[in-house]
């Protein structure tokens, strides 16, 4: 993942869908959260995290692991995200 030049390819191969009546639900919840890290990594500049819950967790080696994480980047991290609306830092 390039964060300098702000570029990213995402696949979806390995993420579904599953069988079952819910298969493309789970692989757009993966998608999903795959889109909300490299959002959060590349655009905002936050690190990723060690903890497996948190949409930002920069260990995944599968599903399952993919699975865990959260989806919501603002609950997941402490870092101080950037205000867009007025250029400001949040604390």
């Amino acid at each position: 993942m390039a964060t300098e030049g702000h570029l990213a390819v995402l696949s979806t191969a390995r993420m579904g869908p599953e069988p079952g009546p819910f298969g493309h639900q789970l692989e757009t919840a993966r998608l999903r959260k795959m889109v909300t890290k490299y959002i959060g990594v590349m655009y905002f500049g936050l690190p990723q995290s060690s903890d497996p819950r948190s949409v930002l967790y920069g260990n995944i080696l599968g599903v399952p692991d993919l699975d865990a994480m959260g989806e919501d980047l603002w609950l997941r991290t402490s870092a101080r995200l950037p205000d867009v609306s007025c250029g400001r830092v949040m604390p």
